[in-house]
């Protein structure tokens, strides 16, 4: 989509990042699980790159400089021997600009980068019940793997 901005999100995305995890959470029927002021000292902690410096957020803006998605992703380490991977931890793309796009701009963004810095893939999961996702990275060609489990310990 040539109506897409994308870049690397910077201190100065900090409103935009936080109103995009507000929907996320709205999304997902998730309450948020810290503080508003907890939230966004972490979110600019990310953005300074001054905590999880492998964590990154690429943001998307339409034409008129809305912010519409965002893509965070981290590096990985080892992939495939010892490679490095990057995994998509995130696509959030607004739902009224859905289908025009911008996801698909994002991830091809995040496969440049992966291109360009050479590493050997990037990987990312998505919910069982997210029957529009897959469907959308079906379309990118993306694989299942249907040889990994997720697990998850909550602490």
């Amino acid at each position: 989509m040539s109506n897409v901005d994308i870049r690397l999100a910077t201190e100065g995305d900090l409103k935009d990042i936080l109103d995009l995890l507000g929907e996320i959470d709205k999304y997902y029927g998730d309450e948020m699980t810290e503080s508003p002021e907890e939230r966004e000292r972490q979110t600019r902690e990310i953005l300074s790159g001054s905590e999880f410096k492998s964590a990154r957020i690429l943001i998307a803006f339409n034409m008129s400089n809305d912010a519409i998605g965002f893509a965070s992703f981290s590096a990985l380490w080892p992939a495939a021997g010892s490679s490095s991977s990057l995994y998509l931890k995130e696509l959030y793309v607004r739902e009224n600009h859905r289908t025009l796009g911008a996801g698909k701009a994002l991830v091809q963004h995040l496969l440049k980068i992966a291109t360009e810095q050479g590493y050997s893939r990037v990987e990312w999961t998505t919910d069982r019940s997210n029957g529009g996702a897959q469907k959308f990275y079906d379309k990118l060609g993306a694989t299942v793997n249907t040889g990994k489990l997720f697990y998850r310990v909550e602490v």
